[in-house]
Formats: C-alpha cells, sequence, structure tokens
C-alpha cells in the first residue's frame, strides 16, 4: 500500500472539480439551480473518490480505466441530455454513473488479472533460480 500523502488529496479535489464542471455544465446550470449543483457536487465528489482510491494502493490501471470511464461518461451525458426530449436530464445523469461504474469495475478485474499473471511470473521466475 503507497503511503496516504497530500497529493492524493490535491487528486482527488482535482478530479472532483473536473467532474463537477463536466456535471453542471453537460446537464446546464440554469436548470440545476444552487440545490441540484451541489448535488452535483456530492456526487462528483463520490465519482472522484472511488477514481482516486485505486490509485492510493496501487492500482493504477483500474484508476485510468476509472478516468476513462468518466470522461466518456460525462460525453454521454452531453450528448444523452441534448437528445432526449423531456427527461434528458435525469437519464444522462444515469448514462453517466452507468458508463463511470461499468468503466471502474472493468479496470478493477483487469487490475486483478494483471497482478496474478504478475504474481505468477515472479512465482515461476523464482521456482526456475532466475
Amino acid at each position: 500500500m503507497r503511503r496516504f500523502g497530500f497529493r492524493w488529496i490535491i487528486a482527488w479535489l482535482v478530479v472532483g472539480m473536473i467532474i463537477w464542471l463536466g456535471l453542471v455544465l453537460g446537464l446546464g446550470a440554469e436548470v440545476l439551480g444552487p440545490r441540484g449543483q451541489f448535488g452535483m457536487g456530492i456526487v462528483a465528489a463520490m465519482v472522484a473518490a472511488l477514481t482516486v482510491i485505486p490509485a492510493v494502493f496501487g492500482a493504477r490501471t483500474a484508476s485510468g480505466i476509472a478516468g476513462a470511464g468518466v470522461l466518456i461518461g460525462l460525453g454521454y451525458l452531453a450528448y444523452v441530455r441534448q437528445t432526449v426530449a423531456g427527461w434528458g436530464d435525469l437519464v444522462g445523469m444515469f448514462a453517466f454513473l452507468s458508463v463511470f461504474v461499468i468503466a471502474w469495475v472493468i479496470g478493477l478485474v483487469l487490475q486483478a488479472i494483471f497482478t496474478v499473471l504478475r504474481k505468477r511470473n515472479q512465482t515461476t521466475q523464482a521456482l526456475n533460480g532466475k
């Protein structure tokens, strides 16, 4: 486990601000109002934590894929918001969260596979005396 330091708090805050800006701009600040913007801040803080925490524990692959999921999800949110009539803001939010969760799970699964393969190679090399 990597030491939890000040840089991870800064990374969490920066990622959270980027996500919050994407959510507010994607959904429209005038539509959300102050309470909605505060709610998007809470969602952004949780998503940023789920994106940064794997990197704190050394799972850089999982964190990178989760970050890509955030960016793709924000783009998809903006697209859905513009194309779906009526409930586009709600559908866009669910679309963003769905894309993020799928990317987060894929990142964790790939990280687990890479870790198992790395440990297996280290064990094989130790047994062969290399």
